[in-house]
C-alpha cells in the first residue's frame, strides 16, 4: 500500500486523533506538514479501522492511499497534557502538564516542535482552540507560531468547523509558496455529542444512543 500518515491515540474518548500529510516537496527535504487533529475521535468508528458504517468517507480516502499505524499510544489524557506530549515527545511527569485548565507552564527549557520547525525555515500556523482552555492565557501550546488563529469550542454551532476549515484554507493559501506547518483542531465528536442535523442516523433512532448529558 502506498504511505499514509496517521496517529492513533489510545485512549477513545478523552484524546484527538491527529492525522498526518507531506507533500511532495518531502523529496527536497522539507515538506510540507498539515496536522488534522479530531478531539475524541474515536478509531473503531471510522471505516478505514474496519467499522460497518461509513461514517468517514474522506478519512478513509486519506487512509486507502497511505500508510496507518495502529501500535501508538498516547502517554496522557485528557486534552492539554496529551497536547502537550505531541508537541514536545516529552513524559507528563517530565514535562510538568497533568491536568485541563490552568496550572503549571511549561518550562521554557523544553522546546516544543513549532519553535524547532520555524527555526529550519518553516512558517508555521494554526487554526485551534487550546488556549482558550487556559483562559486566555496561551502558554506553550501558542509557542512558535508565525500565524496562530484561535476560537472558543462552541457545540452548539453547528457551522463552526467549516468556518474553521475555511481559515485554514486562506492560511494555507498565504503561505503556501514557503515550506509549511499547518495545524487544525476539530472539535464536532465531543461532548455534548450532538451530531449535526445533516448526519444520517446509519438505520438507528438517534435516541436509542442515549441522552448526551
Amino acid at each position: 500500500s502506498r504511505p499514509r500518515w496517521t496517529y492513533h491515540m489510545r485512549a477513545r474518548l478523552a484524546h484527538p486523533l491527529c492525522f498526518f500529510t507531506g507533500s511532495e516537496v518531502f523529496m527536497l527535504g522539507r515538506p510540507n506538514i498539515l496536522v488534522i487533529a479530531v478531539d475524541a475521535l474515536r478509531r473503531d468508528h471510522l471505516g478505514c479501522y474496519g467499522y460497518s458504517f461509513e461514517t468517514s468517507p474522506n478519512i478513509d480516502r486519506l487512509a486507502a492511499e497511505g500508510t496507518c499505524f495502529d501500535s501508538m499510544f498516547v502517554n496522557h489524557f485528557p486534552t492539554m497534557p496529551s497536547f502537550t506530549t505531541l508537541y514536545t515527545g516529552v513524559d507528563g511527569i517530565e514535562h510538568n502538564i497533568v491536568r485541563q485548565g490552568i496550572g503549571p507552564l511549561l518550562s521554557q527549557k523544553i522546546q516544543v516542535f513549532p519553535e524547532l520547525l520555524r527555526a529550519a525555515g518553516y512558517t508555521t500556523a494554526a487554526v485551534d482552540s487550546i488556549v482558550t482552555l487556559k483562559h486566555g492565557l496561551p502558554g506553550h501550546y501558542a509557542r512558535g507560531y508565525d500565524h496562530y488563529l484561535g476560537f472558543r469550542y462552541d457545540p452548539g454551532d453547528r457551522k463552526q468547523s467549516s468556518f474553521n476549515t475555511e481559515r485554514a484554507l486562506v492560511l494555507m493559501e498565504m503561505i503556501k509558496r514557503e515550506p509549511f506547518f499547518l495545524l487544525v483542531h476539530y472539535w464536532d465528536p465531543h461532548a455534548p455529542y450532538w451530531p449535526p442535523d445533516d448526519v444520517p442516523s446509519f438505520g438507528k433512532e438517534p435516541t436509542s444512543f442515549g441522552t448526551p448529558t
